[in-house]
This record gives C-alpha cells, sequence and structure tokens, in this order.
C-alpha cells in the first residue's frame, strides 16, 4: 500500500509505505455440504459430507454448541476429508433425537445438522 503526498500539485512524494502479511487464520467453520437427516433405524449408517476437513461428532440433540460438551457427549466420531462422502455407525446408538457438529482444526464449530 502507498499514500502519496504532495507539497505541490504535480510534485510527487511518499508519505509512507506499510505492508501487511496475510493472515493464514481459518476463522470459517466447516459447512455442511451433506447429511442424511429424518428418521433413521439403528445399525443404518448417517452419510455426512462437509466443505472443509474436519472431525465430525454425533451428539444428542440437547447438546450444547461448545467443543468441551460436543466431545464429552459424542456417540459416534469421524475424521472427514472436505466433499467427500464419510458414515458415521448408529449401530450403538439409543432412540432419540441426534445431530452433527464438525469441528476444524482451527477449532472452528459448524451450525448443527437438522435432527438425525
Amino acid at each position: 500500500m502507498r499514500f502519496d503526498w504532495y507539497d505541490n500539485i504535480g510534485d510527487p512524494g511518499i508519505f509512507g509505505g506499510f505492508s501487511f502479511l496475510k493472515s493464514e487464520l481459518d476463522i470459517t467453520p466447516p459447512e455442511w455440504y451433506f447429511v442424511s437427516v429424518g428418521n433413521i433405524e439403528r445399525g443404518t449408517d448417517i452419510i455426512v459430507m462437509s466443505t472443509e476437513h474436519a472431525t465430525v461428532y454425533l451428539v444428542p440433540a440437547e447438546t450444547l454448541a461448545d467443543t468441551t460438551s460436543i466431545k464429552e457427549a459424542a456417540v459416534s466420531v469421524i475424521d472427514v476429508t472436505a466433499y467427500t462422502q464419510a458414515k458415521l455407525s448408529t449401530s450403538e446408538l439409543s432412540a432419540g433425537d441426534y445431530v452433527v457438529y464438525a469441528l476444524d482444526n482451527s477449532k472452528n464449530i459448524s451450525e448443527p445438522s437438522r435432527f438425525i
């Protein structure tokens, strides 16, 4: 970035120069590309796809949307690659409402999926 300072119109002068580093900080949470929702029978895999590499957690629907609560309440966990199908097992689940959350490497948390 360059700012020009003119004492006299037409005379160039440099007031100052600045440079900025491009941030590598990831502040964008993963988004859902696809999630199996609705009434799913126990033993049927849940298909999930997110927009970035993440760890997906299947949790009871009432779980708070913070990292600690999600990890503690998880009943099924899987690492996913962006835009690639992954399967969460439901063979050990009790009946109830569940949602999935995706956490990326920067600890950004996705919105919860619709009820499963």
